[in-house]
């Protein structure tokens, strides 16, 4: 789930909405002890939406669905033979669902602190006999505090979130966060760095598939960045990309993303 400024929750009525479509495609795999190792090449495309809405000035809504997720190995075809070893599959589907409270604890000055629980609906497919997943399959909890810094008058803030997530269905528990850092150029561009880390604690079971994107014992340290262009005050576009410094059990493979966000 994409964190936006998550120290301060939306006034009572206000929100932030945003679809996007993702794209990535990887020949690459980062085995348990973070070595790279080569895969048939999987693609994905996905369309999904994050939305935000104050219930009151302290308590905020959010979800997160990748309400439409398309996941495709190619055919593997021998260069001299032309032999096919494997005729490629797909999956389409929808992904799992993210559910969030936010609630504000304290606003100081220019300081905000906030605790938000998120609850993992699984929605997505976990059966697929080539493991094209669009989903894990398992109810997941995290808790977390989520603080944030306003820079004002400068139009700059920062913020960032530390976080414990309970997986069930033999999954390893997992230590989150994340930090950003935006600014606003002349009330048009806003210039977003991002940094997301998962430390898995190996208390389950492990459940790996090479080339899945849903795994146990996934670890990894992301940066992305963003830009956000308002075209009206209450809409614009965005484009993100997102790559990792390091991982396990995870795809390697960067992450492009354009979307379309309101402000209400």
């Amino acid at each position: 789930m994409p964190l936006y400024a998550g120290g301060w929750p939306q006034k009572k009525g206000e929100g932030f909405y945003k679809f996007d479509m993702q794209f990535f495609q990887a020949d690459r795999y980062y085995l348990p002890n973070g070595d790279k190792q080569k895969i048939n090449t999987l693609s994905n495309y996905s369309v999904n939406f994050y939305g935000e809405y104050g219930l009151t000035n302290q308590i905020t809504a959010i979800v997160y669905w990748p309400f439409y997720k398309r996941l495709v190995i190619n055919r593997q075809v021998g260069r001299i033979s032309g032999i096919v070893y494997f005729d490629g599959a797909k999956n389409t589907n929808v992904g799992d669902m993210d559910l969030s409270l936010r609630a504000g604890l304290f606003q100081l000055s220019n300081t905000a602190l906030s605790g938000a629980i998120t609850l993992g609906m699984p929605l997505g497919d976990n059966t697929h006999q080539h493991g094209l997943y669009t989903g894990d399959g398992e109810f997941n909890q995290m808790i977390a505090i989520e603080g944030g810094y306003s820079f004002y008058p400068l139009p700059m803030y920062a913020s960032a979130s530390f976080g414990f997530n309970n997986r069930t269905k033999k999954f390893s528990d997992e230590w989150r966060g994340s930090a950003e850092i935006g600014y606003t150029i002349k009330s048009k561009i806003t210039v977003i760095g991002r940094l997301r880390g998962v430390e898995s604690l190996r208390n389950g079971d492990v459940i790996n598939s090479a080339g899945d994107i849903f795994a146990s014992d996934v670890e990894y340290l992301i940066y992305s960045g963003e830009v956000l262009y308002a075209l009206r005050s209450n809409l614009g576009v965005s484009l993100n990309f997102d790559s990792a410094f390091y991982g396990k059990n995870i795809l390697a493979t960067p992450t492009f993303t354009f979307g379309i966000f309101i402000k209400q």
